[in-house]
């Protein structure tokens, strides 16, 4: 691992970096760096900046599978659009930072704690669930996963009888495995789970969304549902009570 004494980039609004982009404010941080929203000078136009910490971007394998994989993946409307790599000198260290669409709306966790009860009914979530299955299906057809989706890496916004959702901070372990995949299906229904108050509402759930559930056991889940398309199709033809 690299040695640095970066732990942070803290960057001031106002700031220009690279000479190209005019920091707004930091819109969130995490184990590989900072992700903070920009304004590109001389068109105004809002893009997002991801700054990696050296130490989490050795020889810049990090950032650039990153960037092949939103490439790979552009054309799926889940995925946010990459636009480009830049680097630059922060403290007498080489940075990447990579340049991608900014995207409107707020965290799913962030939109849950703004709710009645901090939960959704369970129409909206199931809504939201199967706008989630469909988006990753797409990945998965393009043999890629996300790797590590829960509700503070998926952007939402309410949109005429649904919701537009883009993913955040996908892995990258390599060629995937079919581990990954189910990683994946499992997690969704995590979210559901989630959306619907999680483990303090289950018990009082009706059995419509227990058998979605499966008390997030994964080995029942993945014995019910072998993929997102078994997924999808399940929830295209649930019936109400």
């Amino acid at each position: 691992m690299a040695k640095t004494h970066i732990k942070e980039f803290n960057f001031p609004e106002g700031k220009v970096i690279a000479s190209k982009y005019e920091i707004i404010e930091c819109i969130g941080s995490g184990w590989e760096g900072e992700v903070y929203k920009v304004q590109e000078v001389g068109t105004n136009v809002l893009r997002a900046a991801k700054f990696y910490l050296p130490q989490r971007n050795i020889k810049n394998k990090t950032a650039s599978l990153y960037a092949k994989k939103l490439y790979k993946l552009r054309n799926y409307p889940i995925v946010i659009q990459y636009i480009n790599q830049e680097t630059v000198q922060f403290h007498g260290e080489k940075i990447t930072l990579l340049i991608t669409d900014f995207i409107e709306g707020e965290t799913l966790h962030e939109f849950l704690k703004r709710q009645k009860g901090k939960r959704m009914d369970i129409l909206n979530a199931l809504v939201l669930l199967h706008k989630l299955v469909l988006g990753i299906m797409d990945m998965h057809g393009s043999k890629e996963y996300h790797g590590d989706l829960h509700s503070k890496n998926i952007l939402i916004k309410p949109y005429g009888l649904g919701y537009d959702v883009k993913v955040l901070d996908m892995f990258d372990y390599g060629p995937p495995k079919v581990k990954d995949f189910k990683d994946d299906l499992c997690d969704l229904i995590k979210i559901f789970h989630e959306c619907l108050g999680g483990r303090k509402h289950y018990a009082k759930q009706p059995q419509m969304v227990k058998d979605i559930c499966l008390g997030l056991k994964k080995n029942l889940i993945l014995k019910k549902f072998r993929n997102l398309t078994s997924l999808k199709v399940y929830l295209e033809n649930l019936e109400w009570d």
